[in-house]
């Protein structure tokens, strides 16, 4: 390994990795430990960390106990003024509550850190699996490690990460290394959230990871995880392969381990490296088995080595090491095997205190004798670990040894009887310490070998047990494997005698399979909960697991169904049939009894008791997103419910989403603007959740502020709601935000070229975590900014929208699936471009083919991209007019200029300039001259003021063409000129260009 690139502190080490190669006994370890041993002397903090073949440890046990073990090498090693200056920058980048989360993995930290265990439970919330969450749960989860690798690593002490034994690593962990290899975990933090003291650090971490080349195969393996770092353009991976040693190492090795030079010891050499293909643990045992053979011994007479090189010839190995360290644990006494095989039961690493709890099982009640002949073979080695003394293999082959030379029979009985006396001497108090020890030794021995049901019931509790803590970790894939473990120890006829322990395995195993996208086997649990539930309510929580992937699959609709269902057996039914002015009328009434209760009154509400309605808050939250999706009023009728429950029944955590949800309604539905402005303040102010928080901002950020702040104004809230929703690790939510970021940056007229480099970082971060609905969203605007500006998309562009750059094929899909929030985004962005590109033909066929359509399927409702269909449009429509007469495109080009009045009334900045202009093709459609002029100039001045840039190219553009119609050339061309400054200065240098040829 060339350290001489790493080891030079204050290095930049952009993100680098190491992977070690090569077959078991190659050396792979020894070479780690080095590495660790001399970057430690030049100032490093080293992270290490084995993982185990046979056992099973609790779900990302080997990384945190690694970076437990390393604080308390810092907490022991440093003086008061380092420790502070640690301190000093992890409150820097960690808040209490992120510092208080990881405590909980790493208890050292709480003596670092000095911070009181304390719990902030979320409002009452009776779903039992939320998949959103679930998937939130694991990203905070990587961002705050990827945090804490930031506070401990620093130019004048990088931190090392070493990890051996990779290829049996769990999937959880191997997704958090990924994640802070890649540096993604901390993707999305802006340098104006880090302290300045790590802004411009950059990386400080090298990862050095071994593993076994030979047992990395299969979906989901390390392999996968290694490719991702091979494809990824942020990490510098080195890849080394060990090889076995040459014939003059062995020389070397065997020359030093006799101490006798290495001419002599060239034959035996040259023997040992024949039959070892120079595998360095193959050539030790090999020495060792000779000397203790007396096949290689010392001549006290001759003063030297004496062996025959024929007989070593003819000694046999047809299974290497296996073989070798066979023959020597057959040497040791019965009762030093037996202590052996039953720590090779528990694990590659174990501590005194459970060797001595299971020493019934070895059949001999002096375990430690037992272990301390076991170190003097030197197959063993002890540490102190938090005042304990834990022993370990010296390598897992002779691990894997004992365990697999132990007869099967032999070890199931083992197995079983080590795991049933743990059960019955481990205190209450320290059952969830050895829980994951106890299920790991049960699912080994397995529902087949396991005669009695009563006991099979008992291991199933403990899977259910580890597998519900697994999702806490969290952990889905372990959770997953716990639960279906749990599943096979249940008998035939198990809904009818052990009908709880069923509910509640298949409701977990359809729960953590749809948030691992197991959807075949999602439905097989679901459909096993749905046929066997003695009741609906004991449905409820897979109904919502139902709901949520039908959601994730894009069928909206029949989530909706299912919705309705749901809420009519909790007695809160819902119309079907949506009267407008019904819904209208219900909207009015709830707000006038939100009227009633004042600021200071909403504290005195209290806690909504009542399970069922609990349930119902739940089931109408998720209503939100179909009916968005689908442009339906159905989101109104679920929001005055929410309100109405919470008035009457107390407060939920959806609570304030209703109001949230009403406040949309007034802007969107009722366009009473003032009010939806002044319910969505009040939807802020009385959220309590911070699971919900992202939402509500997205919500109100995103409706009713556009009507009443000025758009440029709001695009750091977005940036800061995306920011926030990142932190709690609920990509979804953070993902809408720059999606509705990077359409009103579009729409307010920022920089296209800084624009396209946010547009690449969101498109990179919607193609990881696979967000196809975010993306379609993106794809016109990028398509729009491409064709613009003339800059060729990014590479990580063109990646991620593959098979889906074509607007119109999007746009059938987004049809077929009803999906009419994307179709109108689609819509805006071909009339937009069409219009800006002087296509005017083809411009006028999307107007005339969807204009009638959204108007008389979203019920006219005003959301953001509503405006801007609505302004082009209506550019579109006076042109048409001026060419056709035809009174459809002048009936048009009005309604546009009565949208534009309205909301210039709420908001002048967002509006004024829009309506000029409208206003200004209006008269000169109609031949009034003079007032078109003054409206022209007017609304070039109100873009320039407020900082519509691509808005006053577009005036200074149509007033161009305006002063040309009428024969004022000079005029026009000089309006062209700025018209062409105003593009080049947005980014649109392809439409400067295009304008200029137009001009020649």
């Amino acid at each position: 390994i060339p350290l001489r690139e790493y080891t030079s502190v204050g290095i930049e080490l952009s993100q680098s990795a190491i992977m070690i190669s090569g077959f078991s006994g190659c050396g792979k370890s020894f070479l780690v430990g080095e590495v660790g041993i001399r970057l430690e002397r030049k100032g490093w903090r080293c992270l290490q960390c084995k993982f185990d073949q046979e056992v099973r440890s609790q779900p990302l046990s080997t990384i945190t106990s690694a970076f437990d073990n390393l604080l308390a090498n810092i907490v022991s090693k440093f003086g008061n003024t380092e420790l502070q200056e640690i301190r000093n920058r992890i409150n820097d980048l960690l808040e209490d509550g992120d510092v208080d989360a990881l405590c909980q993995l790493i208890p050292t930290l709480r003596q670092l850190m000095t911070v009181e265990k304390t719990c902030h439970p979320e409002p009452n919330d009776e779903n039992s699996f939320d998949v959103s969450e679930a998937t939130a749960s694991k990203f905070r989860l990587h961002r705050l490690f990827g945090l804490l690798v930031k506070a401990l690593s620093e130019p004048k002490r990088p931190l090392l990460i070493c990890m051996d034994d990779l290829q049996w690593a769990d999937m959880a962990t191997l997704e958090l290394i990924n994640s802070l290899v890649e540096g993604n975990s901390l993707e999305g933090i802006v340098s104006d959230e880090l302290p300045a003291t790590v802004n411009h650090e950059g990386s400080c971490m090298l990862f050095v990871g071994c593993f076994r080349n030979n047992e990395v195969v299969g979906p989901g393996s390390l392999a996968t995880y290694i490719q991702k770092m091979k494809d990824c353009k942020t990490i510098t991976l080195k890849e080394i392969q060990l090889e076995g040693l040459s014939s003059d190492d062995v020389n070397s090795m065997v020359s030093d381990a006799l101490c006798y030079p290495r001419r002599l010891t060239r034959s035996l050499a040259n023997l040992i490296h024949q039959k070892s293909t120079g595998n360095p643990l193959f050539v030790k045992e090999f020495l060792n088995s000779l000397a203790t053979e007396n096949l290689l011994k010392y001549s006290l007479s001759n003063h030297r080595w004496l062996w025959d090189d024929d007989i070593i010839e003819m000694k046999a190995v047809s299974n290497g090491v296996v073989d070798l360290l066979t023959i020597r644990l057959q040497r040791l006494p019965e009762g030093v095997l037996s202590v052996l095989q039953v720590m090779s039961c528990l694990g590659h690493d174990v501590s005194l205190e459970i060797l001595v709890h299971v020493g019934d099982v070895c059949g001999n009640s002096d375990v430690v004798s037992g272990l301390d002949c076991a170190t003097k073979e030197l197959l063993i080695k002890t540490s102190d670990h938090r005042d304990q003394s834990v022993y370990s293999f010296v390598h897992d082959m002779v691990q894997s040894t004992i365990y697999q030379g132990i007869d099967q029979q032999d070890r199931l009985r083992m197995l079983k009887e080590i795991a049933e006396t743990l059960i019955d001497k481990t205190s209450e108090g320290r059952k969830d310490v050895i829980l994951f020890i106890i299920v790991d030794l049960i699912n080994k021995v397995g529902a087949s070998n396991i005669p009695s049901a009563v006991d099979r019931v008992r291991y199933a509790k403990f899977n259910l047990l580890a597998g519900e803590k697994s999702t806490l970790t969290p952990d889905f894939s372990s959770a997953f494997e716990f639960i279906e473990h749990g599943i096979s120890f249940l008998d035939d006829g198990h809904w009818e005698h052990e009908y709880d322990l069923s509910l509640a395995l298949f409701k977990n195993a359809a729960g953590i399979a749809c948030s691992l996208g197991k959807f075949h086997l999602k439905t097989k649990y679901l459909n096993e909960v749905f046929h066997h539930a003695q009741c609906y309510e004991e449905k409820l929580d897979s109904m919502s697991v139902l709901i949520q992937s039908l959601l994730s699959d894009g069928r909206p609709q029949k989530a909706l169904d299912n919705i309705l269902e749901v809420l009519s057996y909790l007695g809160e039914p819902l119309p079907t049939n949506l009267d407008k002015e019904a819904i209208y009328r219900e909207l009015i009434a709830t707000e006038e009894c939100l009227q009633q209760i004042s600021s200071s009154s909403w504290d005195t509400i209290p806690a909504m008791k009542d399970p069922l309605k609990i349930k119902a808050m739940h089931f109408l939250n998720l209503s939100f997103r179909p009916s968005y999706f689908q442009g339906s009023l159905f989101f109104v009728v679920s929001s005055c419910r929410m309100v109405r429950l919470t008035l009457s029944h107390g407060l939920s955590i959806y609570s304030a989403m209703g109001i949230a949800g009403m406040a949309s309604a007034y802007t969107a539905a009722v366009r009473n603007y003032t009010k939806g402005y002044k319910l969505g303040k009040l939807a802020l102010a009385f959220n309590t959740s911070p699971k919900l928080l992202g939402e509500i901002s997205l919500i109100v950020t995103n409706v009713p502020s556009v009507f009443k702040e000025p758009i440029q104004a709001l695009l750091p809230t977005a940036l800061e709601n995306y920011k926030m929703a990142l932190k709690r690790g609920d990509i979804n939510t953070a993902c809408w935000n720059s999606v509705f970021y990077v359409i009103r940056a579009f729409f307010s007229g920022s920089p296209l070229i800084s624009l396209n480099k946010e547009l690449s970082v969101v498109f990179r971060q919607l193609s990881r975590y696979n967000l196809v609905r975010h993306y379609l969203s993106l794809i016109p605007i990028s398509n729009a900014m491409t064709n613009l500006s003339g800059e060729p998309q990014s590479s990580v562009m063109l990646n991620s929208i593959k098979g889906y750059e074509d607007n119109e094929k999007s746009l059938r899909e987004a049809f077929k699936k009803k999906d009419i929030a994307l179709c109108e985004v689609i819509v805006t962005f071909q009339i937009a471009e069409h219009f800006l590109f002087r296509r005017i033909d083809m411009a006028e066929k999307v107007v005339r083919q969807y204009q009638e359509f959204f108007d008389m399927q979203l019920d006219s409702q005003v959301k953001f991209i509503f405006i801007y269909r609505t302004f082009y449009s209506g550019l579109v429509a006076f042109h048409c007019f001026r060419e056709t007469q035809d009174q459809y495109w002048m009936d048009r080009g009005r309604n546009a200029i009565r949208e534009m009045e309205i909301w210039t009334k709420e908001c002048k900045w967002n509006f004024e300039n829009k309506l000029l202009l409208l206003s200004a093709e209006y008269h000169f459609s109609i031949g009034d001259f003079d007032k078109a002029t003054e409206e022209y100039y007017l609304s070039v001045r109100s873009s320039h003021a407020h900082r519509f840039i691509h808005e006053e190219a577009v005036a200074n553009e149509l007033a161009g063409y305006f002063q040309l119609a009428r024969g004022r050339k000079d005029l026009s061309i000089n309006l062209m000129t700025q018209a062409r400054e105003c593009y080049q200065t947005w980014g649109a240098v392809r439409k400067a260009e295009t304008l200029q040829n137009d001009e020649e």
